[in-house]
């Protein structure tokens, strides 16, 4: 595949005339390098058709093109949104940070492996699991487009990685140097705010989550889940926004247990479901759930 690099990246690169560039796959960290193949002015009609290299993996001479292409997202995430898309292309210098693919049901990180960068996930989705010693998975987080992983673990002197982080999905992930995060703190005094912020959300987000695994029974944790939902949908019809798979695992149980519980509500007169919902018949299910959470 040849590509036609743009006049904005050859003045970064010092290159003065229109560059011919072949991409290839680099299968070592999933980036894609742009050598030269030829240095020499291009016709018109190549210019016209538009041909170019794609911003998000783009290396050539050490120079590389990725936070370009991602520039906007992360200067819109908590942590960055101080900053502008320019000032994002200036902080983040190639020796700070990666970019890489990953695809679905791949490991990003392993339990116990060690975790030295803070990331950003640019796309797609990605879930934090405990694997038990029969199987069992236990989701404990999702992250999606914009959400950032590792800011609780990376200055951690204990800083290993205690569950498995997998893709959901396609996705794409920004690893970021914590010299970088570090450096940002220690000059900047509403950056260091805002990541103190970040570092609390998280520890919430932990402790609601062992609040909710530590209910005794299945039917708790799903009369939980019925009543979140219910006040973020308005609406007594939960629409389903994963399978009931992924809910059973983010319920820590297995999936037929999960089925067996929604049976035994719904002969109850409690719930009806089908694949993509469930309706909550008595209300008095809420009433009964908010009562034991005041």
């Amino acid at each position: 595949m040849v590509n036609l690099l743009p006049n904005s990246w050859l003045s970064k690169l010092k290159v003065t005339s229109p560059t011919i560039v072949k991409v290839v796959k680099n299968a070592t960290d999933g980036t894609m390098l742009a050598p030269i193949s030829t240095i020499e002015p291009t016709s018109g009609n190549a210019t016209k058709a538009g041909i170019k290299v794609t911003a998000s993996w783009l290396l050539l001479g050490g120079f590389f093109m990725g936070i370009e292409h991602y520039k906007n997202l992360i200067s819109h995430t908590h942590l960055f949104n101080q900053f502008s898309p320019n000032d994002i292309s200036t902080l983040f210098i190639k020796d700070y940070y990666k970019i890489k693919d990953y695809e679905r049901d791949s490991i990003i990180y392993l339990q116990n492996e060690v975790c030295n960068t803070i990331d950003i996930v640019l796309g797609g989705s990605v879930h934090i699991q405990k694997i038990d010693e029969n199987g069992g998975i236990l989701t404990i987080a999702t992250y999606t487009t914009g959400d950032i992983m590792g800011a609780n673990l990376a200055f951690s002197k204990a800083n290993q990685y205690p569950m498995t982080v997998i893709s959901n999905t396609q996705s794409t992930v920004l690893h970021i140097n914590k010299k970088l995060i570090l450096n940002l703190c220690q000059n900047d005094r509403n950056f260091l705010i805002k990541f103190l912020e970040t570092l609390s959300s998280k520890a919430l987000i932990l402790t609601n989550k062992i609040k909710f695994i530590s209910m005794k029974t299945i039917r708790d944790k799903i009369i939980e889940f019925l009543t979140y939902e219910y006040h973020l949908q308005n609406s007594p019809v939960i629409k389903l926004q994963v399978s009931k798979k992924e809910l059973a695992e983010r319920f820590g149980i297995q999936r037929p247990s999960l089925f067996r519980e929604l049976r035994k509500m719904k002969e109850d007169g409690l719930i009806d479901y089908d694949s993509r919902s469930i309706t909550i018949v008595d209300m008095e299910l809420l009433k009964k759930r908010d009562g034991l959470i005041t």
